[in-house]
């Protein structure tokens, strides 16, 4: 069965003068014709980095290059950064007065931390010199311009280490002048149209995700904590380990369960990705696909501590129920998410193959799933304590989803 994909958003390389890549331009792209101005900057930042990061997709695979990703300056002085690796993003500012304090400041901040800033549309006829002080690229619309005079205008604003890049080249002339007036980088049609990147977006409910915020502002909160929260919700849980697997992070290892996934990430850049999925999510979960991947995994979990309270395979088969559901929970297929997040291999033989030592244990409960829809003659075949797990997941699985209903 095929699996309809949505336009998440569009990339475009930016080249060197010697058309090898330097880096992608990450543009908002909205379903509904919405512009990011439309929407607003902050969401619009929000999505982009959401559909980038937590999305399926096959073409957003890892590159060497950094991405520029267009944010707000009104983005800039209302948060501290942005929830990923500096070394993987270029913030590239619009909306911006020179003489604006506030984001100076908070441009410095940003910087003091190890991110690089390009700023988008200079008017080389009046540089914000103050702002161009503090950044790495300067990117001029090359579209409309005195040619006769770029080339002094840029030699008088060039600044030691800024990186100039003309955007907006739809011919070989053009291109062939910026490369004459001085410009270090290019960016346009000529060189490479904006692609778009389609893909599956995971949306998980918002009522775990409010609750998530809320937790993580609790002094005391344990990431043991954080973690059972998280597991209440299936969507959010794919999501973040999604995000963490993401082209804008540098996972140092393989993932054996979520709470590694959330140590990774750390409380900070959670509850960051916690509010902008909040803000993006529509809140339309699937109850009953959550309640049945859920119990799947919630099953797992009891029968390997079944085996022993203390195995340390409870939470990796927890996490392989939920793996083992995505079909079911986001209509993408197992194959293409594991592909897509850096999961133990024992996690992926036990999906897909039902290898030793979690895939038995998946296979045993998929098929009691299958009995108990079957209705009572088939039950009596079943193993009796299995059942029993199987129930008590359910309980289990009750108690959460009353719980959210109480919150929303």
């Amino acid at each position: 069965m095929s699996v309809p994909e949505y336009v998440l958003l569009a990339k475009q390389a930016i080249y060197r003068a010697n058309k090898n890549p330097l880096a992608y331009e990450l543009l908002f792209r909205s379903p509904l014709n919405l512009s990011a101005v439309d929407l607003g900057g902050d969401l619009a930042t929000s999505q982009v980095l959401v559909n980038y990061c937590a999305s399926v997709s096959q073409q957003t695979e890892l590159v060497d290059c950094p991405v520029f990703i267009n944010v707000d300056a009104s983005y800039i002085k209302h948060h501290d950064a942005l929830p990923v690796s500096v070394e993987c993003v270029i913030v590239d500012l619009n909306n911006f007065q020179d003489d604006d304090q506030e984001l100076l400041e908070s441009i410095d901040k940003w910087r003091a931390q190890g991110f690089r800033f390009s700023l988008d549309n200079v008017d080389l006829t009046a540089p914000p010199q103050a702002l161009l002080q503090r950044m790495d690229f300067a990117k001029v619309d090359v579209l409309d311009v005195d040619w006769q005079k770029i080339p002094d205008l840029l030699a008088q604003c060039r600044g030691e280490g800024v990186n100039w890049v003309a955007k907006r080249i739809e011919d070989e002339q053009t291109f062939e002048r910026c490369l004459a007036a001085g410009f270090d980088s290019f960016q346009g049609y000529f060189l490479a149209r904006p692609k778009q990147v389609t893909g599956n977006s995971i949306r998980p409910g918002t009522a775990v995700t409010i609750r998530l915020i809320s937790a993580l502002d609790q002094p005391r909160i344990t990431m043991e904590q954080i973690t059972d929260l998280v597991s209440q919700d299936p969507k959010l849980a794919m999501q973040m380990l999604k995000i963490i697997n993401s082209p804008l992070f540098s996972l140092p290892k393989q993932v054996d369960d979520l709470k590694s996934a959330l140590v990774y990430l750390g409380v900070d850049m959670l509850r960051q990705w916690a509010m902008m999925i909040a803000f993006l999510s529509n809140g339309n979960a699937h109850v009953e696909a959550s309640r049945y991947v859920l119990q799947r995994a919630k099953t797992m979990e009891l029968m390997v501590k079944r085996q022993d309270e203390d195995n340390d395979l409870a939470p990796k088969a927890f996490l392989t129920g939920l793996v083992s559901g995505v079909d079911i929970l986001l209509n993408i297929r197992p194959s293409l998410f594991l592909e897509q997040v850096q999961l133990s291999p024992m996690i992926g033989a036990a999906v897909m193959q039902r290898k030793p030592p979690l895939g038995p244990i998946l296979q045993t409960v998929v098929e009691l799933e299958q009995a108990v829809a079957q209705g009572d003659d088939i039950l009596i075949y079943q193993d009796s304590a299995h059942l029993g797990l199987y129930s008590e997941a359910d309980q289990w699985v009750k108690q959460v989803l009353a719980a959210l209903r109480a919150a929303s």
